[in-house]
């Protein structure tokens, strides 16, 4: 080969990054099924489904309901106790996918991504949103969106309870969950010419913690040991069990 050629090779090869190592992302939101249209999202986490305390969850179980390859998932998951602010819940049948903790919350100019889902996809299929610190961190535990094409109210109306990431050492960490609401605040120092903004408030790795089981270490990266799924279709080795041949 050309070594003008090579040279272009490897520098593309670079600028794209290793090919099928992309950063999986994170499918971590759990619909809490309640009767009556009034569903909402948590947030299935390694220590179990963190959502938004409210008297809706006053009780010792709720339905929830979770998307897999296109197919809804139905069990219910335990109330294990609650905060002011949050609830901590454990699936009764279900093993989600789960999200880890970072070990420290976001720091101003760090990029930072929310979770969404594609509502209107068979699939419920996840994607990720750019966001940063409103403002440098001024307001503290609040982002922006990154994007002129997304409003604030409709996510927040729509994913109350979502999970705000950071990407660090390779892999997508939790550092926050959206409370649903939307505050308009002005900006100061260097962008205070733009005038206010829209931002949305989230709990922080400090108001999640209190809700955690105390065995509960953000510096540990807890791996789960494999088993068969049967509610997935998969044997021993991971494979599917009802996977056709041609």
């Amino acid at each position: 080969m050309n070594r003008r050629w090579l040279a272009l090779l490897l520098f593309v090869t670079a600028a794209i990054g290793p090919i099928g190592c992309a950063t999986p992302t994170p499918n971590d939101l759990v619909l809490l099924d309640f009767e009556g249209g009034a569903a909402r999202y948590g947030l299935s986490t390694e220590d179990g489904i963190v959502a938004l305390a409210g008297d809706d969850l006053n009780v010792t179980e709720v339905p929830i309901r979770y998307w897999f390859r296109s197919s809804p998932i139905r069990d219910d998951a335990r109330v294990l106790q609650r905060t002011d602010t949050l609830a901590l819940l454990a699936p009764i049948a279900t093993r989600l996918e789960w999200t880890e903790f970072g070990v420290s919350g976001p720091e101003p100019g760090e990029n930072l991504y929310v979770q969404l889902l594609d509502e209107h996809d068979p699939e419920h299929l996840p994607y990720l949103i750019d966001a940063e610190l409103f403002d440098d961190g001024s307001l503290g535990d609040v982002i922006e969106i990154d994007s002129w094409f997304v409003d604030e109210d409709d996510v927040g109306a729509r994913f109350s309870g979502a999970g705000v990431y950071a990407k660090r050492l390779g892999r997508y960490v939790l550092v926050g969950i959206l409370t649903g609401t939307v505050v308009t605040a002005p900006r100061t120092g260097f962008w205070s010419f733009l005038g206010s903004g829209e931002g949305m408030p989230f709990v922080g790795l400090d108001g999640i913690a209190p809700v955690l089981p105390k065995s509960s270490n953000f510096f540990e990266r807890r791996m789960r040991a494999f088993r068969p799924d049967f509610e997935y279709g998969l044997d021993e080795q991971g494979q599917e069990t009802n996977r056709r041949t041609e």
